[in-house]
């Protein structure tokens, strides 16, 4: 159900990513000023209100377009939390590529998913079941596994595809990191809203989840 709150809590996402994008921007050599961040923070916020809201219209045709946008803004979110937590842990200990990129960058989205899990639960899919451990268990398995591949795929891009000019390697961290995130995005609204989140989330009941209760 469509209400303020929605509109309210989007342009808080979008405020939140403006700051956090300042981190990664900066991997990339862009500079930062007080003009940049301004623009940064006011136009994130400015364009999840007014994506949220051509959502929301477009919800009439298709009744998946505003859970659908919901689930892309936390996405968002959770996604320049992983990144800038990821530059700060690089800038930290100087690894750009290998296992060691591989763990800071599975401990980034760990972070990241703990944010997602709120957001998601109590926003996205509107969960009305209390928090419980099965549901937690789901949760942790799903990202979990999302957790691999989101690592999997970054580590195979740094590793096994160079740089290309004239990206040094901590931007092209950055970009396999965005590519790892894509692919996590599409795994976690398919599994969260099938599996994690029953209450309104789709075909699944809470009959189908018996198992793991």
């Amino acid at each position: 159900m469509k209400s303020k709150k929605d509109f309210y809590l989007v342009a808080l996402v979008g405020f939140l990513v403006g700051w956090l994008a300042i981190l990664p921007a900066e991997s990339f050599g862009l500079a930062v000023t007080s003009l940049t961040v301004a623009v940064s923070v006011v136009g994130f916020t400015l364009f999840a209100v007014a994506a949220l809201f051509i959502l929301a219209w477009l919800n009439r045709f298709w009744p998946y377009f505003f859970e659908i946008g919901k689930f892309a803004a936390v996405g968002t979110l959770n996604s320049f939390i992983d990144l800038t937590v990821l530059d700060a842990l690089m800038l930290a200990t100087g690894a750009t590529s290998g296992l060691v990129f591989a763990a800071i960058k599975w401990g980034a989205f760990v972070v990241a998913s703990v944010n997602s899990y709120f957001w998601n639960k109590f926003w996205t899919f509107e969960s009305e079941l209390p928090v419980s451990w099965s549901e937690g268990v789901r949760f942790t398995i799903f990202t979990a596994l999302g957790a691999v591949l989101n690592a999997a795929v970054a580590y195979v891009v740094v590793t096994y595809v160079a740089s290309p000019h004239p990206l040094s390697p901590n931007a092209w961290a950055n970009v396999a990191a965005v590519i790892a995130i894509f692919a996590n995005m599409i795994w976690n609204f398919l599994t969260y809203k099938r599996f994690v989140f029953p209450k309104s989330a789709g075909p699944a009941t809470v009959r189908d989840l018996q198992p793991y209760e």
